[in-house]
């Protein structure tokens, strides 16, 4: 109880929270409306403390336990909180911003695909023959066309010999005739 309340508020220590919790439980004994207060305060500290999860929700327990309210003030401070949580989650886009983004994640996606793609084919081709020459990884990984992939995938897995996937994909899909 002698403890300092600012030094205890510059900490991190789930055990400063609860020493905090104890003084101002003592210091708002007879006032709700005082407690209502920092007790909401107390649980934004905590929630942004960087505590893990378990000991966030020990220590807002154990808040709840000591800083007791009525009823009906502890369900608005319930109620409260929730939405200080939404408000803070809640970020405005415009327009342009939210096309913006479901565009970059499409083409996210895409591109995922695609490296996906690249990928199944060389280790594929590397599975059946071993060691692949630079020009046949670097060919494959210009390319970008998911059609011309899906058709190198299955030629990977149908050719009888790398060199005969080698001729094709240069002949086909070499720098110059790559999509």
């Amino acid at each position: 109880m002698d403890y300092n309340l600012d030094e205890l508020a510059k900490s991190r220590n789930p055990f400063a929270f609860i020493a905090q919790a104890h003084v101002k439980a003592r210091e708002t004994r007879d006032d709700d409306n005082k407690r209502y207060d920092l007790r909401l305060a107390l649980h934004e500290e905590v929630e942004t403390s960087g505590l893990k999860k378990r000991e966030v929700l020990l220590v807002t327990r154990f808040i709840e336990e000591v800083m007791r309210l009525p009823e009906e003030l502890d369900r608005e401070l319930f109620v409260e909180r929730v939405a200080r949580k939404e408000d803070k989650k809640m970020e405005f886009h415009t327009y342009a911003e939210r096309v913006g983004e479901r565009r970059g994640r499409r083409k996210g996606k895409v591109e995922g695909k695609i490296e996906t793609k690249r990928d199944w084919i060389l280790k594929l081709l590397e599975m059946r023959f071993g060691k692949i020459p630079e020009r046949v990884q670097v060919t494959i990984e210009s390319l970008a066309d998911q059609s011309a992939l899906d058709e190198l995938h299955t030629l990977a897995f149908k050719c009888r010999s790398l060199k005969a996937f080698e001729s094709r994909l240069l002949k086909e899909y070499a720098a110059g005739n790559a999509s």
